[in-house]
């Protein structure tokens, strides 16, 4: 009976220790790819704001070129008219 007991000690033992050391490891598993999804989903949140910054830049440069394009144009035509208009009277 005592070895019977002693049998049975030890098998519990073992797979209380198997079922911790599994336990143990989806646990680490489970922190690893969480981390993991984690860090992918900051890199990919960060880099989508970036090309949202960096293109509204692009379009804030385009738009100011532009306009002074614009504006130079414009003074350039009113100048033009001005001198046809002297020499014209």
């Amino acid at each position: 009976m005592v070895v019977v007991a002693v049998v049975v000690v030890v098998v519990v033992v073992v797979v209380v220790t198997i079922v911790a050391g599994v336990v143990v490891v989806v646990v680490v598993v489970v922190v690893v790819v969480v981390v993991v999804v984690v860090i992918v989903v900051v890199v990919v949140v960060t880099v989508v704001v970036v090309t949202i910054v960096v293109a509204a830049g692009v379009g804030l440069v385009v738009v100011v070129v532009v306009v002074v394009m614009s504006f130079n144009a414009l003074m350039l035509a009113q100048n033009v008219d001005r001198s046809l208009g002297s020499e014209c009277t």
